[in-house]
């Protein structure tokens, strides 16, 4: 019997595969639900004791660099996760859950990698904002919060990779 959600297509994963896919899902869940808390309580530290958020036009040198190097890190974010899912194989031999395994681990791999680029352009932007006060760095900073909320992995985002990447 199939146990995938509606909406997916060949449910050639079995229970037992679908179930450690999941255990990997809720901790990577768990991972990045962390780094996105802990940009949450930074921002709130940068708004109660930073500087007073201006838009301060044009923006200070360091505003400037933060806001490009965040921007940068967050179009990265996208790119090398993606290079990293392509590079990962099953491997080789018969042993299905042991491919099972090295694909997740590669999958979730990638995902940290991205979610942590993206944390780091929020940090540089919220230290920015506490140094300079500038909206500018605020706003970078909670776009990428937003965009690893966005990016926040579903099972069957995971589901139809494995599936794709086992031949199923």
């Amino acid at each position: 019997m199939d146990e995938r959600l509606p909406g997916n297509s060949a449910g050639s994963l079995t229970p037992e595969e679908i179930e450690i896919a999941r255990q990997r899902l809720t901790l990577l869940r768990a991972i990045l639900a962390g780094l996105a808390g802990g940009i949450i309580i930074f921002a709130v530290v940068a708004c109660v004791f930073g500087k007073k958020l201006i838009l301060d036009l044009p923006p200070a040198p360091l505003s400037m660099v933060c806001a490009g190097l965040g921007i940068i890190l967050a179009f990265q974010s996208l790119i090398f996760p993606a290079i990293i899912r392509r590079r990962v194989v099953a491997g080789p031999g018969p042993d299905r859950l042991k491919q099972l395994e090295r694909l997740c681990s590669g999958w979730l791999g990638s995902r940290v990698v991205g979610m942590a680029m993206m944390e780091s352009a929020a940090i540089l932007n919220l230290v920015a904002v506490i140094i300079e006060g500038n909206l500018l760095n605020f706003a970078v900073g909670i776009l990428a919060l937003a965009g690893m909320v966005l990016h926040f992995p579903t099972r069957n985002s995971l589901l139809d990779w494995l599936e794709s990447r086992l031949g199923g």
